[in-house]
């Protein structure tokens, strides 16, 4: 609810608050870090057990983005030095804010299209109501005009309209 809210409030085109527009932020975010740990690579010991201190690859590096955006933490490829902590734990908020952005505006979307399908419901169900209301009216209104004989609308059967 408060990050329906906080969509609300933000000063940004309507695009930009689009479930299709965050999730390609979430990748856009997971390229990012994955090319800023493989420029740190040198700081990242690769994953296994590798005699030597053999740095990670740019496969390794986006694996590792995806773990630390979506907090998963295998411990594989591990932080090492102060400043790395800092760099994963800034990309899990950032992970954890953007989905959560994102599962609001599905949410969001979700119930505005639930509101338009109820408003339609209504109006039919309005238009309903006047047409029956009309066409009960309109049988008594050719029944006494297609009365010929006595003039009164209950000798005479209505035509179907």
């Amino acid at each position: 609810m408060y990050s329906t809210v906080f969509l609300r409030t933000l000063k940004l085109p309507k695009i930009l608050k689009t479930p299709i527009w965050l999730l390609a932020l979430y990748a856009l975010t997971i390229c990012v870090f994955a090319c800023l740990y493989y420029c740190l690579r040198d700081l990242i010991p690769a994953p296994g057990n590798h005699p030597e201190n053999v740095p990670i690859g740019f496969l390794d590096a986006l694996y590792l983005s995806i773990v630390t955006i979506t907090t998963l933490g295998y411990g594989d490829i591990t932080a090492n030095t102060p400043w790395f902590r800092i760099v994963t734990a800034a990309e899990a908020v950032i992970g954890i804010i953007l989905l959560g952005l994102g599962i609001s505006a599905l949410w969001s979307e979700q119930q505005k299209s639930i509101a338009e399908k109820k408003a339609k419901r209504k109006l039919f169900n309005c238009y309903t109501i006047i047409q029956g209301t009309f066409s009960s009216h309109m049988v008594v209104l050719a029944a006494l005009l297609n009365d010929k004989s006595k003039g009164t609308p209950e000798h005479t059967i209505p035509e179907i309209i």
